[in-house]
C-alpha cells in the first residue's frame, strides 16, 4: 500500500505593512512657508553682500591709487611739482593721468572712452572704472561697476581728490598737504556724527564716513546700495 505525503506549505504571518505620505495640502503649505522665510530673508542677503563687493572694491580701488600715487612720486617727485590740468580740461587730464596714474596701475584694462566733454575715463580689468575731471582738486571718480547702473554717488559712485599744494588745505586738510590723497569732503569731517550729517545732505562727501568706519557701510550708512 503506497503511502501518500502530502505537501504542506508553512504558512507565514505577515504584519501589515503602514505607508504614509505627505498630502498635496501639507506639500504646499510647506512649500508656501518657505517662500515667506525666502522672500523676507532674501532682501536682506542680497544687501549685504551687495555691502560687503562695495567695501571691498572701495578698499582695493584706494590702496591701488596709493601705491600708485607713491610709486609715481619716486619717478616724477612729489605731488606738489606734477603739472596738473587746467580747469575742465578732458585733453590735459588724459595727459595727466597717462604721465603720473596710469603707468602705476597693474589692473587697468583700458585707457580711453570719453563720456563728457571735460572728463577722462579709465576702465579696470575687473569692471570698475575711474573717471578724472579737473575743478579746485582732480576729482576721482570711483565707479564700483563701471558703466552699469544706478551711477549715483554714494551708492555706487564714491569720489576722491588729489589736490595740487595750493587747494590742499581747502579741501584736504592740513594734515593731507604732503600726500593730498583723500575722500572728497575730507575736511569737513571732524568727527562721525557730522560726517554721517554731511553725507545724508550731500552725496558727493560721503567716503571720509565709509573711510571712518574702516571702509564698511554701517547700518546707519544714509543711502541703500
Amino acid at each position: 500500500m503506497k503511502k501518500r505525503f502530502i505537501k504542506q506549505t508553512a504558512v507565514v504571518d505577515r504584519a501589515p505593512v503602514c505607508k504614509t505620505a505627505f498630502t498635496l495640502a501639507e506639500v504646499l503649505i510647506t512649500l508656501g512657508v518657505i517662500g515667506i522665510v525666502a522672500a523676507m530673508t532674501m532682501p536682506s542677503l542680497v544687501q549685504n553682500y551687495k555691502k560687503k563687493e562695495a567695501s571691498a572694491r572701495l578698499k582695493k580701488f584706494y590702496s591701488s591709487m596709493t601705491q600708485a600715487i607713491t610709486l609715481s612720486e619716486i619717478d616724477n617727485g612729489e605731488v606738489a611739482e606734477w603739472v596738473f590740468p587746467s580747469y575742465r580740461n578732458e585733453a590735459e587730464t588724459e595727459v595727466f593721468a597717462r604721465k603720473y596714474i596710469l603707468p602705476y596701475f597693474n589692473n587697468l584694462k583700458t585707457a580711453s572712452g570719453v563720456i563728457s566733454v571735460d572728463a577722462f575715463i579709465i576702465y579696470l580689468n575687473d569692471g570698475s572704472s575711474i573717471l578724472m575731471s579737473k575743478g579746485a582738486c582732480l576729482d576721482i571718480h570711483y565707479d564700483i561697476n563701471g558703466d552699469r547702473k544706478p551711477n549715483q554717488h554714494a551708492k555706487d559712485r564714491f569720489v576722491f581728490l588729489l589736490c595740487p599744494p595750493d587747494q590742499v588745505a581747502v579741501y584736504c586738510g592740513q594734515q593731507f598737504q604732503k600726500f593730498p590723497f583723500c575722500g572728497c569732503g575730507q575736511v569737513t569731517q571732524s568727527n562721525r556724527e557730522t560726517a554721517v550729517a554731511n553725507c545724508k545732505v550731500n552725496a558727493t562727501v560721503c567716503v571720509p564716513l565709509i573711510m571712518l568706519d574702516n571702509w564698511e557701510f554701517k547700518d546707519d550708512y544714509p543711502y541703500k546700495l
